[in-house]
This record gives structure tokens, sequence and C-alpha cells, in this order.
């Protein structure tokens, strides 16, 4: 395969060869080969200065407590670990080769952010590397190829996948689907050892779908362009590789589909049950195209990213984005009609495919989020770029051919002054703290009771009090006018009242209503699992012994049939206060 050797882009009409020569008498390819000496090595610097702050953030109140702090499958032996991580499921996901990243990073580093941020940081500049390389194997795309690179480097919307601790699973991901990829072509491009490369292309993906699915259909997207390929094979054979080739990925992407919908129904069963629900059929194309629309309107302007976003409705702020997103389809399809922009049609089934299980096929918690377009954003870009440059030379104009080739070049300092500098100074300073977090999110969805809540405990984990519990009455408020069932707030406000170390605000009754009340509001039974063990230590505190044992006795129960190991931790807290209640006094209160 052919090292990139591209810096600038070379006009259409004048292929790169070694019989061009520059005006000062060198051969094109040789300063080409020198821009790519200097491009690769200044793209991963300002990659590492664009997220240079990662290295010094904390563990954020959005996942991060649950995947590592609180995980108890990261303080047992390997082995152990081992079989509990890939025998089970975790918070609603099926993570494996994630949690062994958590686990080894753990013995390697010890227990703190800073080398693990470090490590998201690492995978992303390799998967910006493997980028690189797979990209080469498509001609008509290289001279675009930098370009593609620097947007999924540093545009701001990559920012929460690098940034946030708990998206290590798609990062890691991402690595072994490009490396699948790269594999896959390799496979179709030689005959000799292809056996090797097809193996590498089987256990690549199948190491990718252990930390995520983001990339599950992308064995599609392959076999389309093995049929867009000309070959001077006969169609029969042809065919016959690309099934002795794809289908036992095929296979192991449908297993693993089934799995992870498992696993989603295992913590949110409603959710499953809701896919037939004719309501949601109903809604769920104007849901496609909202969610369309929203993401070409954030890569064209990201301006307005948070870690969450409003829940989808059919009408009021997502009306727009529906339009915009039907027209982009129409236009879609329109490119794959006409024969001239069919290969830019080939990258728009690429960010189709890895945007396809996050499109409220099967409804999801969150209608939007920027980590999703982690991968799409390579087909979208390249969708684009390919796009224009068919148009281009569709309208047959001498004047479009030379703006191509002119301009293109220029676009690569600006893209790296506004990326690097928006992804640093815009978005990456957000995630610098909790407070910092969700005080911009509150600012932007000021109707989220979740916002308020995680917002009430980054305030008190400041030591404000105060603010906390007017943060957590807003919480309340906002979860009243649309209700989610979220019972957060509650469960935190009970713990304020439940603390005798400010007598200020100690009330055990109003502890106990506000839990009580949390537990009868759970949209599920895992829901309620944290406040019911609260409301046993309410009642150890109140000097109901025996009260609080009959709760942690049906909690251990409950426990037990519960298939979410995120909640081992709990369980063994529960194991070892059994004993000591029975054993114990009543406490007076």
């Amino acid at each position: 395969m052919r090292p990139m050797a591209y810096f600038c882009f070379p006009s259409p009409r004048q292929p790169a060869s070694l019989g061009y020569m520059t005006k000062q008498g060198r051969p094109i390819e040789r300063v080409r080969s020198s821009f790519a000496w200097i491009f690769w090595p200044l793209l991963a610097a300002l990659t590492l200065w664009a997220y240079s702050g990662v290295t010094r953030m904390g563990y954020v109140l959005w996942d991060d407590n649950v995947t590592v702090q609180d995980n108890a499958l990261l303080r047992l032996p390997w082995w152990e670990a081992t079989k509990a991580m890939f025998g089970g499921y975790y918070s609603g996901d099926y993570m494996p080769l994630a949690l062994q990243s958590y686990w080894l990073e753990l013995r390697l580093f010890g227990f703190g952010p800073g080398a693990q941020h470090g490590v998201n940081l690492a995978l992303h500049l390799l998967n910006t590397a493997l980028l690189a390389v797979w990209l080469q194997a498509f001609p008509r795309l290289r001279r675009w190829a930098p370009l593609l690179c620097v947007i999924f480097a540093l545009h701001p919307v990559q920012v929460e996948s690098v940034a946030w601790l708990s998206e290590r699973k798609g990062l890691l991901a991402s690595a072994f689907y490009f490396a699948a990829i790269w594999a896959a072509l390799r496979a179709s491009a030689t005959e000799r050892h292809s056996w090797i490369y097809r193996g590498l292309y089987f256990g690549l993906f199948l190491c990718a779908a252990l930390a995520k699915a983001n990339g599950l259909l992308l064995p599609v997207w392959l076999i389309a362009v093995a049929l867009n390929e000309a070959s001077e094979q006969p169609p029969a054979d042809r065919r016959r590789r690309i099934l002795v080739l794809h289908l036992p990925v095929v296979v192991l992407a449908i297993y693993f589909a089934w799995v992870r919908t498992k696993a989603y129904a295992s913590s949110i069963p409603s959710l499953g049950t809701a896919v037939f629900d004719p309501a949601h059929l109903r809604m769920l194309p104007e849901q496609i195209a909202a969610a369309i629309g929203f993401y070409a309107r954030t890569l064209l302007w990201p301006m307005d990213l948070s870690i969450i976003y409003l829940p989808f409705s059919t009408n009021g702020p997502w009306l727009l984005d529906s339009a915009l997103g039907g027209l982009l389809m129409l236009l879609g399809l329109a490119c794959m009609a006409l024969r001239s922009f069919r290969y830019a049609a080939l990258w728009l089934l690429f960010a189709a495919v890895t945007l396809l299980p996050v499109l409220q096929l099967v409804p999801r918690l969150n209608f939007v989020n920027d980590r999703y377009l982690y991968l799409p954003i390579v087909g979208a870009t390249a969708w684009v770029l390919l796009a224009l440059e068919a148009l281009g030379r569709r309208l047959a104009s001498k004047l479009s051919g030379h703006w191509f080739h002119q301009v293109g070049p220029m676009l690569l300092p600006i893209l790296f002054m506004a990326c690097g500098g928006v992804s640093s100074a815009r978005r990456l300073t957000v995630w610098t703290s909790n407070l910092a977090l969700w005080s911009d999110t509150v600012a932007k969805i000021p109707g989220s009771s979740l916002a308020h809540n995680n917002l009430g405990q980054a305030l008190l984990s400041q030591g404000d009090r105060t603010a906390a519990i007017g943060a957590f009455e807003a919480s309340l408020a906002a979860a009243a006018a649309n209700p989610t069932g979220d019972n957060s707030a509650l469960n935190n406000l009970a713990m304020i009242h439940s603390d005798k170390g400010h007598l200020e605000t100690f009330d055990l009754q109003k502890a106990a209503n506000y839990l009580l009340q949390g537990i009868a509001m759970a949209p599920r039974p895992e829901e309620a699992f944290i406040p019911r063990f609260n409301l046993a230590l309410v009642y150890v505190q109140a000097g109901q012994p025996a009260v609080a044992l009959d709760h942690l006795r049906s909690l251990d129960r409950d426990l037990d049939s519960s298939p979410n190991q995120r909640y081992r931790f709990l369980q063994e807290r529960i194991q070892s206060m059994i004993p000591q209640l029975q054993a114990s006094p009543p406490v007076p209160p």
C-alpha cells in the first residue's frame, strides 16, 4: 500500500507523477513528500496542544462515578474481573474490553484521572493516524486526506469523546474499527497471504465490538466499496470473494447487535418494548430527520455544544432541524441517482451506517449527543468534499477547477487555527471542572432536571450547601414540568437532611420522606436501588435497625436477580452491613 505523501491538493487535471517538475526543477512527488514530513508532525502537535488540558481534568458527574470511581469490578483480581466483565452486562452496556482498559490503568498508574485522560488523548491520536493510513486505499480521496484528518482530529464536536473519560469505549472501539477497515481493504486488494488479512479483519472487528457498537454496520459499507470497485474478475468470482471475506464479520455483527440490545434492555426494558409502539413508529421519521439535521448543523456551526440536549418533541426547537434533515436525505438520494455523484454517495453511506445505531430505531434515553458523531464525521466530511469536487467538474468550468486547486491548500492553515482554537478555547475549557460543565449545561438547557441535579452535586462538593439545595429544588421543579422519572435530586436532598454534621439542615423525617418519594417515582426497579439503600441508612440513624435490616435483606434479594453488575459494589456493602446490624443494639436517634 502506498504511504501517505500529500500535503497540498493536486489538480484533477494534473495527476501526481515524477514527470512533473516544479519551477525550481524539483519533482512534484518529492515536494509532496517533504510537505508530508511537515504536515503530520504539525497535526499531531496541534492536536496535543488543543487537548493539552485533558490530563489535568478530574472525573465528571456523568457516568465516570459509575464506570470508574464506584466500579467494584476494577478492584477484583484479573481473572475474576475478566469473568465478570465478559460474562455479564454493566450499566445497560456490554463493553468488556473498555472495562479491561480501566482495570489495566489502575494497576499501571494507580487510582486517578490524569493518566486515564492521557490514554484517551493517545487513542484519539492513534485513531487520526489510522484514518490517514486506510484513506490511502482510495485514490480519489487521497488529496483530501489531510483535510479529513484535520477535521477528525480537531473539530469541536470531538471534544466530548476525548475529554469524557467514560467515552473510552468509543475511542477504543474506533481504533479497532479503523484497523479492521484497513485489514479488509488489504484482503480485498491482495491475493498473496490474504488469509492473514482476513483473520486480522475478523479479530480486529471482534475487539471493536467488545468495546462499543458504534461501527457494527461498517461491513455493509465495505461490501458497497467492494461492489463499487472496477475489477477484471468475473462477477461470480467477485461475489464469491466478497462473501468469503465479509460474511463471517456480518454474522459477528448481527450477534453483537443482539447482545447490545439485550444489555440495553437489561437496564431499561421499557425502551426495548417501545420499538413496536405505534406512537414511536409514527414519530420515527421525524426523529431521524431532526437528528440528521441537528448533526449537520453541529458540524457546520459547532457553537452551542452541550453534554446533553433537549428531548425530542414534534414541535418547537426541533422543527427546523427536521426540515434540514429531510432536505439532506433528499439530497443524498439525488447523489445516489446521479452517476457523477455516486462515489461521493459511497461516503454518505459511511456516515449513515455509523449513525444509524443511534437514530432512535431502538429508543434511547438521549436523543442526540456530540459523541455519536465521532465516526460519522469522516463520511460526512468526505461526502461534502467529493460532492463539491464532482459539482465543479460537472459545471465544466476551468475557473472552477482552478478554484479547488488554488484555494484548497489555503484551507488547511485556516482550519488548523479555527478548529484547534475553538476546540481548546470554547469547548474544552467547559470540561475543566464539574462546576463549569454543569453551569454551562444549565445555561443552555435550563429545563433539564438532570443538569440542575448535577450542578447541585458540583456545588455540594465545593461546600456551598445553600446553592446546592437550590439547584436540587430547581431539578425537582424541572422534573415536575417535564416528568422523566429521575429521582436523583430527591436522593441528594435526603442525604443533605440526614447529615448530622450540619444541624441547621438535619431532619431525618424529611430525609425519609424524600427517599420514599424517590422510590415510588422510580420508572424501573434499578432506579430505586440506591434510594432504598439510603433509606435503610436513615432508619439506622433513627434507631430502627430491625426496619433497616428488613430493607437491606429485601434489597439484597433484588440485587441478586439483577443482571446489571453496576450494583456489585452496593451489594458488597449491604452484605457486610447485614451481620453488623444483626449483632448491634439499637442506636438512639
